[in-house]
């Protein structure tokens, strides 16, 4: 915990320190031989000065150095609580519910999330005798309109499927490229102009990808769909 924040509800913008504290924390882990898990952070008081600057530079930091983490506390009520007296949600449940990726068939390079303009990306080394695909976790509540898959691999080497129920991305990639960037954007604006709707099925999206385009997914109010987006 911030000291400022806990005892004084004040965060003074330096995220330069709680940089320096989880370098530290990372370097301990490395020390010891052990994964990286935050077992408890979280804010005392909801109406704490700069509060919520403070949540987004911790998470910032936790997920630029790629470490697991456990906020304290799921309860109702007031101060660090996630929910309020009437059950409904505060303020912070938006931050802390964010893309993250949950296997990866490499080593994760970078990783970074935008809660403003819902951008999330993700960038990993390939580890060509990995079993499987990368999996990313994508919560629909940062992206109601339905939301775009970009990757820096070329045209027609990689593909995905969208699982609406578990909310899961599957990649896969050519396992001959090194390094892959995978970015998700919202579908919001002009970024649903133009657009197609076709079924989902791997060899259009072959076929799309060889024409360089786009792919998003577009779930409401419609039933799970491609949305592509040409760039002609």
């Amino acid at each position: 915990y911030e000291p400022s924040t806990s005892l004084f509800s004040y965060y003074d913008l330096n995220k330069a320190r709680i940089e320096e504290n989880m370098r530290l924390l990372e370097e301990e882990c490395e020390q010891m031989g052990v994964a990286w898990w935050m077992g408890e952070f979280g804010m005392f008081n909801a109406d704490t000065t700069n509060g919520e600057q403070y949540m987004r530079d911790v998470l910032d930091v936790l997920d630029a150095h790629f470490a697991s983490w456990n906020y304290w506390e799921y309860d109702r009520g007031g101060g660090m609580h996630l929910l309020n007296p009437d059950y409904t949600e505060t303020k912070w449940v938006d931050m802390l519910v964010r893309p993250y990726p949950v296997a990866t068939a490499g080593v994760p390079l970078s990783l970074s999330f935008d809660p403003d303009t819902k951008l999330f990306t993700y960038t990993y080394r390939e580890d060509a005798n990995a079993e499987g695909p990368t999996v990313l976790f994508v919560p629909m509540r940062h992206y109601p309109e339905g939301f775009l898959v970009e990757c820096s691999d070329p045209d027609g080497s990689w593909s995905y499927s969208w699982n609406e129920g578990s909310q899961l991305i599957e990649i896969y990639v050519n396992r001959d490229i090194e390094e892959h960037t995978r970015s998700l954007s919202s579908c919001s604006g002009d970024k649903r102009l133009p657009l197609l709707r076709i079924p989902l099925d791997e060899h259009i999206l072959g076929e799309l990808a060889a024409r360089r385009v786009t792919l998003g997914t577009l779930l409401h109010p419609l039933p799970p769909v491609v949305g592509v987006d040409v760039f002609d």
